[in-house]
């Protein structure tokens, strides 16, 4: 999936309702400016064991229409080389409902009612 960051670049993240937030790549945090120096370090328990990463927040997240402000991101290594730039964890995710179409493989985020 196609989302925007801060308004100022397009990545493609995967959605993973097991990660607890947004998860970057170190390439694309320093695209973005993100530095180590500002963030806090911690460890994520990841299914290939636990990883250290730095924790920021990202200024905004764009998914189609809608911006999520002030949205909690980690970056660091851990996600190998391949075709996508992170993933969309919980700290997004909880605001949608997430509706899988197995017959037309299409997973749909339907923002949830406030």
């Amino acid at each position: 999936m196609d989302v925007e960051i801060n308004d100022e670049q397009t990545v493609t993240l995967m959605v993973d309702t097991g990660a607890t937030d947004i998860s970057l790549k170190s390439r694309i945090a320093t695209e973005l400016g993100l530095s180590k120096g500002e963030s806090q370090e911690a460890t994520y328990n990841t299914a290939n064991g636990p990883v250290q990463k730095f924790v920021t927040s990202l200024d905004s997240l764009r998914i189609g229409d809608i911006v999520h402000h002030n949205v909690q991101a980690s970056f660091g290594e851990g996600l190998k080389d391949g075709f996508i730039d992170g993933l969309l964890g919980m700290s997004v995710l909880k605001y949608y409902t997430v509706d899988i179409d197995l017959t037309r493989e299409e997973l749909h985020l339907i923002p949830r009612q406030t």
